[in-house]
């Protein structure tokens, strides 16, 4: 029995009125993927590109980044918020390329900054206050 609950919502917003909330009671898997095509319909493979959102995550929470701007066929960033407040930024050739925490129950700016030409990923994490 899989409940999905995806859309906007007037509680616990920041910055706003509104924000999006995303909740399954599914123990396996969460609500569908939602795509976000970066840009044009070609892959980026030279230049910086930079990447920040805020995010309020109380029972886990995982995104993405796909290496090819045709969905599905690789990804070049796997992010899994844990429960536990443990967060794992991993890819297909790595299980683990960084493990750290993130504040549950509370707002926090995930903001990832990279150098595709050098392949040199900066990761912060800092509340929102």
């Amino acid at each position: 029995d899989i409940h999905i609950d995806v859309g906007p919502t007037d509680s616990n917003a920041i910055g706003g009125s509104q924000a999006i909330n995303f909740k399954s009671t599914s123990v396996s898997g969460g609500p569908q993927d939602l795509i976000l095509p970066f840009g044009t319909s070609s892959s980026y493979n030279s230049g910086v590109f930079i990447f920040s959102a805020k995010f309020n995550v109380n029972t886990g929470a995982y995104f993405n980044f796909q290496s090819d701007y045709n969905i599905g066929v690789g990804w070049a960033l796997d992010v899994l918020m844990q429960q536990n407040g443990q967060v794992i930024f991993s890819n297909s050739q790595n299980s683990n390329l960084l493990t750290s925490f993130y504040p549950n129950n509370t707002w926090f700016e995930l903001k990832l900054a990279i150098n595709i030409t050098n392949n040199e990923w900066n990761v912060y994490i800092d509340l929102f206050i």
